[in-house]
């Protein structure tokens, strides 16, 4: 293993994911704002973080193995999630065609602006 590399903390990692689940979890409001992503498209890619982040808790070195397999269960119910999930497409010459924006979106949408304490 190389020293350089840093993982992240299991707990940071699993607090994050839960943030991501109950922003996931929060009613669908209106349409949105035109040239936005809208409320579907963020839920989509809240799955695919949360997707993600169960993947990466699965096959963290630090956990145990009750915990794991409680991870790798709710790994393949987000996968479900996600399968049957759709993304629209953002308009053309938005700038919602960069992901670094989309992303900013979410975390602005996300309870207390995706920070976790």
């Amino acid at each position: 293993m190389n020293d350089d590399v840093m993982i992240p903390c299991d707990q940071a990692l699993l607090a994050g994911t839960l943030a991501l689940m109950t922003a996931y979890s929060r009613p669908l409001g209106e349409t949105a704002e035109p040239g936005r992503l809208s409320e579907l498209g963020q839920r989509h890619l809240l799955a695919r973080k949360i997707t993600s982040n169960l993947f990466f808790l699965r096959e963290h070195p630090t956990l145990g193995e009750g915990l794991r397999n409680v991870i790798t269960k709710l790994h393949h119910h987000w996968q479900q999630i996600l399968a049957e999930s759709s993304l629209p497409r953002p308009q053309s010459g938005t700038d919602l065609e960069s992901p670094r924006v989309r992303t900013a979106s979410i975390v602005a949408s996300a309870p207390n602006g995706g920070n976790v304490h």
